[in-house]
């Protein structure tokens, strides 16, 4: 009987032609090639989907969590050593030496590795369950302007919900879906091809636009990477340093704005690479856009704070009132209905007394009880093509927990309402405080028939909404599908009960209910019998 010899592993060392720049490109080829290898390894394979199978089923997001929560579990960051780029590249490695599946690891059942070693192994989990996956490379905050990265990740394709980010050398301090601090980040696929780059690059950079349209899966640059035009709109030296308290921003903002703030903070918009779309306004004679603030449910809330990024779907009202939707395949917050101009307009004059500028260039403004500092500022908005027009977006500031999306829903019904009513010259009669009716302006032999069409468009709206909302994801609870079908049971029951007793009442004559023909049979022995 031949003894088993554990094999061992091997170092092969390449040299690279070229510049710290072509080095760089081919590690992140390395690791693309690495992760395809590995994906389709059956030990590693079969741990994947093990995992991916204690999530519910077609919960594709609970699959990543799965993976996540295991490769934490198993895996240490240790760096690699001073002199040499080390990645384990083969499967076997990353099996037994990344993620400790042969549960020795390098000792005491843990593997070790640093970001490329990680980024290839949790690709190639993810890729082995069946998910698109792509790497990215980042440069950290404060770097000078260049084209080197020095930290590498992999994002996910999660159906439903877009790119995530899975990166678990920023465990403890950031979670799942958290991207790391950056001057500039790159895109890559699995071939080392360079997908997008966003950020301070000397390559290929021409400025905020750039960056957008280089950036293949809607990813937006910084709230710290735009230029600020000055809130005041005379330049730069708008505003100077003032640390006094700023009035509360409900004094010229919409009342109740931020109701939870006080009690669940704020999430600032920096890092976060969200954007929303704005209307430009001239400040000083340039067609500029304020950076918003959006209010969100305490539930979205958290699902922000813990995840790094909004999920399809959810809703937001905007600090003058504007009602967001955010889009994951667009990748931003869409305005799908606009603000209250009257409190546009008092936010915008009352900018100086609402903020004050810190040394960092940063700005404070209050929010009930709660004074925040925020990157609000005024900056060139971007244009992104959606369809068949144009979007302009600009960042997030910040996000704040509130009662906004219940209102926000509230201001896009009635603006639909208004939007009808003023396309079929129909206006609200009676005085304020008494019963109130709807009236159709002009011709008097028309109104009739207005009214008429003003209540079919209604409907049809109406209708319209229910199919968008429909569309948009409706959220079943859970044994829905078994309650329908017992509902479904009940009602044959019923309906076959309600039969027989016509039946017994007609004194049980067989045409009462038509019975099913049945089949002649004929002898031919004792032990054969056939159907005619």
């Amino acid at each position: 009987m031949k003894k088993q010899i554990r094999s061992r592993p091997k170092i092969v060392s390449y040299k690279v032609p070229g510049d710290s720049y072509s080095q760089m490109r081919a590690t992140v080829k390395l690791i693309g090639q690495a992760i395809r290898n590995a994906a389709a390894y059956l030990p590693l394979r079969n741990h994947a989907a093990k995992l991916a199978a204690r999530a519910e089923p077609k919960d594709y997001l609970g699959q990543v969590r799965n993976i996540w929560d295991d490769t934490l579990k198993r895996w240490r960051y240790v760096k690699d050593p001073v002199h040499r780029e080390l990645l384990s590249f083969s499967p076997q490695a990353l099996w037994r030496f990344v993620l400790a599946g042969d549960g020795i690891g390098v000792g005491e059942g843990r593997g070790v590795g640093d970001c490329d070693c990680i980024a290839a192994l949790s690709g190639a989990q993810l890729y082995a369950i069946g998910m698109p996956v792509r790497l990215a490379t980042t440069a950290p905050p404060g770097s000078a302007p260049g084209r080197m990265y020095g930290h590498v990740f992999v994002q996910v394709k999660v159906p439903k919900h877009g790119w995530l980010t899975f990166d678990p050398v920023l465990h403890p301090k950031q979670g799942l879906g958290a991207i790391p601090a950056h001057s500039r980040i790159a895109y890559y696929d699995l071939q080392g091809r360079q997908l997008g780059a966003a950020g301070n690059i000397t390559r290929n950079f021409a400025g905020e636009e750039g960056a957008l349209q280089m950036s293949g899966y809607g990813q937006i640059p910084d709230l710290t990477e735009w230029t600020d035009y000055g809130l005041g709109g005379e330049g730069e030296n708008a505003f100077t340093e003032d640390l006094r308290e700023p009035d509360d921003w409900r004094l010229y903002g919409m009342p109740y704005f931020g109701a939870y703030v006080d009690m669940l903070g704020y999430i600032d918009g920096c890092g976060m690479g969200i954007a929303a779309e704005v209307q430009p306004e001239l400040y000083g004679g340039r067609a500029l856009a304020r950076t918003p603030m959006l209010e969100l449910t305490p539930r979205d809330y958290r699902y922000v704070k813990v995840m790094r990024r909004p999920y399809h779907g959810m809703m937001a009202l905007g600090d003058t009132g504007d009602t967001y939707e955010y889009d994951g395949q667009l990748g931003f917050f869409k305005r799908i209905w606009g603000g209250i101009k009257k409190v546009a307009r008092k936010v915008k004059s009352g900018a100086k007394k609402l903020l004050s500028k810190t040394r960092t260039g940063r700005y404070l403004l209050k929010i009930g009880k709660k004074v925040m500092s925020v990157a609000k500022k005024i900056v060139r908005p971007l244009a992104r093509f959606v369809g068949k027009y144009a979007a302009k977006l600009a960042p997030v500031a910040a996000l704040i927990p509130g009662w906004g999306p219940a209102i926000s829903a509230g201001l896009y019904g009635a603006g639909k309402i208004a939007n009808l009513m003023n396309k079929y010259d129909v206006a609200i009669t009676g005085a304020k405080g008494k019963v109130r009716n709807l009236a159709v302006k002009g011709d008097p032999k028309k109104r009739a028939k207005k009214m008429k069409e003003f209540q079919r468009a209604l409907k049809k709206a109406a209708r319209k909404e229910a199919e968008r909302q429909k569309k948009g994801g409706k959220i079943k609870r859970p044994g829905e599908k078994k309650r329908r079908g017992k509902k479904r049971q009940a009602k044959e029951i019923k309906r076959l009960k309600a039969q027989l007793k016509a039946f017994r009442a007609r004194g049980g004559q067989r045409r009462a209910v038509s019975p099913m023909p049945r089949a002649k049979v004929v002898s031919r022995g004792p032990a054969y019998m056939s159907r005619r």
